[in-house]
């Protein structure tokens, strides 16, 4: 079965913050390892620092779990790209917690671990992690990465979750993801209305 990806990708500005060009990066670690199973944490930072991404978000990070060797992955990630870090947890796992994690050129603050249900696993919610960046010229902007699940019931239900969220925001808006879905999805189609009709609220 084709597992599909989406990674969604959506900025709601202020005028100011256009004077302003920030790049950005979704990328899903798969717990630093390739699809052999092998370490390439170092590769990893090395892509995302030769990037130039100015914030990233991370999907499918480890915390001192067993089968990533103990690793903090996010702060080993911190240490070679030289750039900030946050991290929320989606569970325990192995020993330590699975999650997604963010990259910053800038300051972060007020870190959040939305959660957002599932309705066909043993877990019974998933993280979707948002903090306020503090960019140059004493702006601020909020910056948020989910991880939608595989199924089609689940992801919708995420969608809303994370539209309530976005609903709720009046900060300059970056959203990003692993979203687990094509383009002409249910769950995307909705997310793109409700975010054009916030980029209308906002003009």
């Amino acid at each position: 079965m084709y597992k599909y990806l989406l990674i969604f990708l959506l900025c709601i500005c202020t005028h100011n913050l256009f004077a302003q060009r920030i790049t950005v990066m979704s990328y899903n670690i798969h717990h630093g390892a390739d699809k052999d199973e092998k370490d390439r944490i170092e590769e990893m930072a090395s892509f995302i620092k030769k990037s130039g991404a100015d914030i990233i978000g991370l999907q499918e990070v480890d915390s001192v779990c067993t089968r990533s060797r103990g690793v903090d992955q996010m702060k080993v990630l911190s240490k070679l790209t030289g750039m900030h870090y946050a991290f929320v947890r989606h569970f325990e796992y192995q020993g330590g917690a699975y999650g997604m994690g963010v990259l910053s050129r800038y300051p972060i603050t007020n870190i959040e671990n939305i959660r957002m249900t599932l309705l066909k696993s043993k877990n019974p919610s998933t993280a979707m992690i948002a903090a306020t960046i503090e960019i140059p010229k004493n702006r601020k902007i909020k910056f948020a990465s989910a991880h939608f699940a595989l199924d089609d019931s689940s992801r919708l239900v995420q969608a809303r979750q994370v539209a309530d969220y976005l609903n709720k925001t009046n900060t300059p808006l970056i959203f990003t993801g692993d979203l687990n879905a094509t383009p002409d999805a249910k769950e995307i189609k909705y997310l793109k209305n409700i975010l054009q009709i916030l980029i209308l609220k906002m003009f």
